[in-house]
């Protein structure tokens, strides 16, 4: 290459002349070969997946969240209405450090899908049912002192 288009590949690319020329010799020495890609680290290195790592986890997991879940196992879709903060947390008080993120992946992987009416919270009653049961407490306090 030439020293003039060579400076103005420098100046446009923002690399210096040295490496440009050092990388033109290598592809010079090799020229059907591509230079081999370098990695950081070895094939399979790393931290371990916790759902690898721990097999019991699922299990755990499906232990929580039988009770409310929803959908016939027969279905293609099953889903639960327990939150993936909550699998967690109640995984974190039997010894498990896991995340939500964690739970999410492994009820993914089970097939589950993660919703419930809009009606219903994790206590399995409806909404209206605890706004009446309030309603009702208030109501009682006013009339009955």
């Amino acid at each position: 290459m030439a020293g003039a288009v060579l400076s103005k590949v420098s100046r446009l690319s923002g690399i210096s002349r040295v490496t440009i020329n050092a990388g033109l010799k290598e592809l010079d020495e090799n020229p059907g070969n591509p230079p081999p890609k370098l990695k950081n680290r070895k094939e399979g290195g790393g931290r371990k997946k916790e759902i690898v790592k721990d097999i019991s986890l699922s299990n755990d997991i499906e232990d929580i969240v039988s009770p409310h879940t929803m959908g016939g196992p027969m279905k293609p879709l099953r889903w639960t209405s327990k939150s993936l903060r909550n699998i967690a947390s109640s995984l974190n008080n039997k010894g498990r450090k896991v995340s939500h993120k964690l739970v999410g992946e492994i009820l993914k992987k089970s097939g589950y899908s993660l919703h419930g009416s809009r009606k219903t919270d994790e206590g399995n009653t409806t909404l209206t049912e605890t706004h009446n049961l309030n309603l009702s407490t208030r109501w009682q306090t006013i009339f009955y002192p």
